[in-house]
């Protein structure tokens, strides 16, 4: 049985999410989909679900096939083939070529000091029997990104806390009224107490948080997905050009 060794890092494992990019720049086609077993010619996965791009899938293309752990992301080399079997149709991936370790994924971020309400969940978390009686706290970011935000805190913060996050830019932007963020570090900036908080996506929620916890808190917090997260990067990118137009970059 194949099985596909990922550098420092655990192998490939049956039923994880993976990303399939085909094509490249702009027109690349983005797939999500998850492996169903290891066979001697390559690796089984679920039908692909279409994420992004102008770049069809299809048989004989070779792909880019992504895995993000909590450390890094890993990548490597294959080309979709389709089998038939008892008049049902399978996609298989070849067996890896150049299996590589990249850098975790690199959003651009910008300065935005924007309104924020936030609440630790952390001291709260088993007993939280709704949102609207949680304490909030109104602060303001520092900076953001697609995948996260630096935050002004007004209390004690500790790393690895969750916190519940009501941000105005999300709300003027059609993006999920309600966050979580997984704070990674703290810091000082100009003698104030900060949090580099990590967008927590709807794929990974359920590392966090029970289904009892998770139906204690605003369902909204399950849309931020990587539709929401792509969204979320390219207006980021887009409030780029427009300070650099305004000369502020």
């Amino acid at each position: 049985m194949l099985q596909v060794m990922l550098q420092n890092t655990q192998p490939l494992r049956v039923w994880e999410k993976i990303e399939i990019l085909v094509g490249e720049g702009a027109e690349m086609g983005k797939y999500m989909s998850r492996i169903e077993d290891f066979i001697n010619n390559g690796i089984l996965i679920t039908q692909p679900e279409f994420v992004e791009g102008r770049t069809l899938l299809r048989e004989g293309v070779s792909v880019t096939v992504r895995v993000t752990r909590d450390d890094a992301a890993y990548q490597f080399f294959s080309t979709v083939k389709q089998v038939s079997k008892h008049n049902k149709k399978f996609l298989i991936l070849s067996p890896p070529k150049n299996i590589q370790r990249v850098q975790r994924r690199l959003f651009v971020r910008v300065d935005m000091s924007d309104r924020v309400l936030y609440t630790n969940l952390a001291p709260v978390l088993d007993d939280v029997k709704n949102a609207e009686n949680l304490k909030w706290q109104e602060t303001n970011s520092l900076d953001i990104s697609g995948g996260g935000m630096l935050l002004r805190l007004q209390d004690e913060v500790k790393v690895r806390d969750l916190l519940l996050l009501q941000i105005g830019y999300f709300k003027e932007s059609e993006l999920p009224g309600y966050m979580v963020g997984l704070c990674k570090r703290t810091c000082k900036k100009n003698n104030k107490l900060c949090a580099g908080l990590e967008f927590v996506r709807s794929d990974q929620i359920d590392r966090y948080l029970s289904r009892k916890q998770q139906k204690a808190l605003p369902a909204v917090i399950r849309d931020f997905d990587y539709k929401a997260q792509d969204k979320l990067v390219n207006l980021i990118f887009h409030k780029q050009i427009e300070l650099r137009q305004k000369g502020l970059l």
